[in-house]
């Protein structure tokens, strides 16, 4: 099925229920925003009256169509108009910067761009990895030469009925989508999504979440605006630029939040952490807020702690999963902070909730080689630590052109219906006795000493993060004196340094067999993150810094 036909299902049986609501900013910095309001009988209609558009420029099934619009109303017409044509939206990040940028774009060597001024100013100013363009399509009122805009697309085509416009008849396995992956632990790929995918994510997340179309959404990553519109929800465009999360402004977020009455929000944690300290400081609460979402980097328990007196509604909720596997398994804050935190500042992982109806999960022993069927994979008991795999009809089956990533990535395993395809989430686990998950950190990110000891980021840091003072540690590997030993770095900003503070620091990693082999204890001012979240510790640039001389050694 069309992906897009959930959408159409909506607009069929609530055709006047508002779909997106955007702000429009006063010109008064003090002012409240106003907010103009699409419903699905529109959105229906609009993006039909696209889709139709788009196909009388040249379009087809199978293209591939560049996508740089920011969240606004035009963003989800485009997007089911590009659904419903077949054409499969390439969607990157922009804030991995404009090299990374390029190259990725010169490797899904779209046909179509649909995008704002910036995007094709960087279309003009280095054209060659644009060369395969035949349609290039501009939203911005400014007319740029060679482009088509989509100012009147809305309007009705004179000689042609929209009502006898037939979306196309895709099978379920049909590539629907390209989204990228961040590149934080290695290049970007592209994750190839089919229409299947799409659909099986929409209903899982609908039934944790328990969602309908009386909630409402405000959408810190534009990506799942496309989800809770296809349950029928209303989605709130956020006063934010998606690609710098962590300068998200709290007060703009929190008064959407309650103009607006939305129940359910999700993001980057680096989002969140603005808002709970604003919410805090200014006393206020967030009644209507239901499911509060982060996902992107392991929540802080502190940071659950902040919002458990602002949801007097509701409770924080964190995802696990990957671009190429979503979701993986699901746990709320209440859960952590009466149930598992004890463990995970005793450095026993973090726990990311039970694993999905739906979804199969297994740990096996770790391998940095190819393992091409389950068979030759030794699954562990439970309680042992190990590399997770993930399977299901909500897991992606492959990379864009990318063989080398899929044999990398991808198990192979015989079934009753044909062969499954298990995912290696490059990340390290265990299980407990009750099919709950237990994340350790990347894969990558462990430290093997010159002894074979293996060190886990997510168990050494949450010994230290339990300083009062500390916001964020990170374990690196660096070499000390011809041997390659676990070093711990401490994000010094905001932090009072005195002897007091090196000693009660150095106390807290002796007190946990975890960390206590750790003698090497660094400073380091503000670490480098991650492009897309604003928040994952980049630990292998921070590993070089380290090792350049950058931080500060305190032991």
């Amino acid at each position: 099925m069309n992906i897009a036909q959930l959408m159409a299902q909506s607009a069929a049986r609530w055709p006047d229920r508002v779909a997106v609501s955007a702000p429009i900013s006063n010109w008064l910095p003090w002012s409240k925003p106003h907010y103009v309001h699409l419903n699905f009988g529109q959105l229906e209609e609009y993006s039909t009256l696209y889709a139709m558009q788009l196909r009388d420029s040249g379009a087809k099934a199978g293209d591939r169509a560049l996508l740089f619009v920011p969240p606004s109303i035009e963003f989800p017409i485009l997007t089911f108009a590009l659904f419903k044509l077949g054409v499969v939206p390439v969607m990157i990040d922009p804030g991995m910067g404009p090299m990374q940028l390029l190259r990725v774009i010169n490797q899904a060597k779209p046909s179509i761009m649909i995008g704002n001024f910036k995007a094709h100013l960087l279309r003009m100013l280095f054209p060659k990895p644009f060369g395969k363009l035949k349609i290039k399509l501009a939203t911005s009122v400014i007319k740029l030469p060679g482009t088509i805009t989509t100012k009147n697309w809305s309007r009705p085509i004179a000689g042609q009925d929209s009502s006898s416009f037939t979306p196309y008849d895709c099978d379920h396995q049909q590539s629907a989508a390209i989204l990228y992956t961040s590149g934080g632990t290695g290049a970007p790929k592209g994750v190839l999504y089919t229409h299947q995918i799409f659909t099986t994510q929409t209903q899982m997340l609908q039934q944790i979440f328990c969602l309908g179309p009386e909630d409402v959404d405000l959408p810190g990553f534009p990506l799942f605006s496309l989800f809770t519109i296809t349950m029928g929800m209303r989605s709130v465009v956020p006063r934010m630029d998606p690609s710098k999360p962590a300068k998200a402004n709290p007060k703009k977020l929190v008064q959407a939040i309650i103009d607006q009455k939305v129940t359910f929000a999700a993001g980057s944690p680096a989002i969140w952490q603005g808002v709970a300290a604003y919410c805090l400081r200014k006393k206020i609460t967030l009644p209507s807020l239901k499911y509060l979402v982060m996902f992107g980097a392991p929540v802080p328990i502190k940071l659950h702690q902040m919002f458990a007196p602002i949801l007097t509604g509701g409770t924080t909720y964190t995802p696990y999963g990957a671009t190429e596997a979503l979701p993986i398994a699901t746990i709320s804050g209440e859960t952590i902070l009466s149930e598992t935190a004890a463990q995970t500042v005793q450095g026993e992982g973090v726990c990311v909730g039970e694993v999905t109806l739906g979804v199969k999960a297994k740990i096996i022993a770790l391998s940095e080689e190819q393992i091409s069927n389950l068979e030759d994979a030794t699954e562990l008991a439970v309680g042992e630590i190990g590399e997770i795999i993930v399977c299901g009809a909500n897991v992606t089956q492959g990379y864009l052109d990318n063989p080398a990533a899929d044999r990398l990535s991808k198990i192979s395993a015989p079934s009753a219906s044909g062969a499954e395809i298990w995912h290696r989430m490059g990340d390290l686990g265990r299980m407990d006795s009750r099919n709950r998950l237990w994340f350790y950190g990347r894969k990558v990110h462990r430290v093997i000493s010159s002894e074979n000891d293996i060190f886990y980021p997510i168990s050494c840091e949450s010994i230290i993060n339990q300083h009062p003072q500390i916001n964020r540690s990170a374990l690196v590997g660096v070499m000390d004196q011809g041997q390659r030993v676990p070093g711990l770095v401490i994000e010094s900003s905001g932090i009072k340094m005195n002897r007091q503070f090196i000693a009660e620091l150095k106390a807290l990693r002796d007190s946990s067999p975890v960390t206590k082999s750790i003698r090497l204890l660094y400073l380091y001012p503000r670490f480098p993150v991650d492009v897309r979240h604003n928040i994952k510790i980049d630990r292998i640039k921070l590993a070089y810094l380290v090792s350049q001389g950058e931080a500060i050694q305190i032991e």
